[in-house]
């Protein structure tokens, strides 16, 4: 029964796969960005959570090293998580060199 409804939910999603294929390279590249653009303001906000999470370990656990290490490596993961979705905006496919043909 599982495989017949999953069967049945890709013929039903077979025609919008279809009609939502790019026709060139610049239409994929387009998609993508679109995904990204929905995708990282989830992502910024869970990795200013890990970069908060980092500084509460790293004051909390102040007397043991290896909780404090380990709040530290949060802390930079978050640092950086933060950095990437900060930056991204800046990114467009717009400025992508195309191929002349």
């Amino acid at each position: 029964m599982r495989r017949l409804l999953f069967f049945l939910f890709g013929l039903a999603a077979f025609p919008w796969i279809v009609l939502a294929a790019p026709r060139d390279f610049k239409g994929f590249v387009e998609i993508i960005f679109n995904l990204l653009n929905s995708v990282i303001p989830i992502l910024l906000s869970l990795a200013l959570l890990a970069f908060f999470w980092g500084v509460g370990q790293f004051i909390l656990y102040s007397d043991n090293e290896e909780k404090r290490a380990e709040g530290k490596q949060i802390l930079v993961w978050g640092i950086i998580g933060q950095t990437f979705g900060l930056f991204y905006p800046n990114f467009r496919p717009e400025e992508i060199p195309m191929a002349p043909f």
